[in-house]
C-alpha cells in the first residue's frame, strides 16, 4: 500500500510518481474493501491541500496556492476513477 507521507515541499516529479503509484494501486485493487482504503487516504491529501490552499491564499502566498489547486486537481482525478471502479 502506498503513503503519501505529509505532502508539503514536495517537488512536482515526487508528486507524479506518487500519483503514478495510486492509480497503479486503483488499477490492481481486487476488491471495493482495497477501493475503499485508497479513497480515505486520497480524500485525506486532497483535505491536507485544500487546507494547504486555504493557508496560501489567506496569507498572499498566490504561488503556493495554485501549486496547492494543482495537487488537489491530481486527487480528485484519482477519486474519479476510484469511484468508477466502485
Amino acid at each position: 500500500m502506498w503513503y503519501g507521507g505529509p505532502g508539503g515541499g514536495w517537488s512536482c516529479c515526487v508528486v507524479a510518481e506518487l500519483i503514478m503509484e495510486i492509480r497503479e494501486a486503483v488499477e490492481e485493487a481486487v476488491n471495493s474493501e482495497t477501493l475503499l482504503q485508497i479513497q480515505s487516504q486520497v480524500q485525506e491529501k486532497l483535505k491536507h491541500w485544500s487546507q494547504s490552499f486555504s493557508n496560501a491564499f489567506q496569507s498572499g502566498k498566490f504561488e503556493e496556492a495554485v501549486i496547492s489547486v494543482q495537487r488537489m486537481t491530481y486527487y480528485v482525478r484519482v477519486n474519479d476513477e476510484i469511484m468508477k471502479k466502485l
